[in-house]
């Protein structure tokens, strides 16, 4: 069992900037900066990306294999089950949740949120 696991939603589908969760800031795809920045916290046990089966996130999906990230693939519609379903198929107690559009998450709030 997992204690400790971030699942970031990310999808390439966005209506006003689709597939920005890609994007390069800093020659850096922004979905990786965010789970660098991420790794950085101690408690986290796991990070997992919840996307959606459409074959819009083919692209992403294949990133993430080329950078050995943990992801699943679930519902486009229902952001919820597609987070827990993720929990459920890695076996995690505890659900970090983050959006994937945060690329400048505080890794020292991450920590002081799981220890609170």
């Amino acid at each position: 069992m997992i204690k400790y696991a971030a699942i970031i939603e990310a999808r390439m589908c966005s209506s006003r900037l689709p597939g920005k969760v890609i994007l390069n800031v800093n020659k850096i795809p922004m979905i990786i900066l965010l789970i660098d920045r991420l790794c950085q916290v101690k408690a986290i046990d796991r990070i997992i990306v919840a996307t959606t089966k459409d074959k819009n996130n083919d692209k992403l999906c294949q990133l993430l294999k080329k950078n050995k990230v943990n992801f699943f693939r679930g519902s486009e519609k229902n952001v919820l089950d597609r987070v827990l379903k993720s929990a459920l198929k890695y076996k995690v107690k505890n659900i970090v949740q983050i959006t994937g559009d945060c690329p400048l998450i505080d890794p020292e709030i991450v920590s002081q949120v799981i220890s609170i």
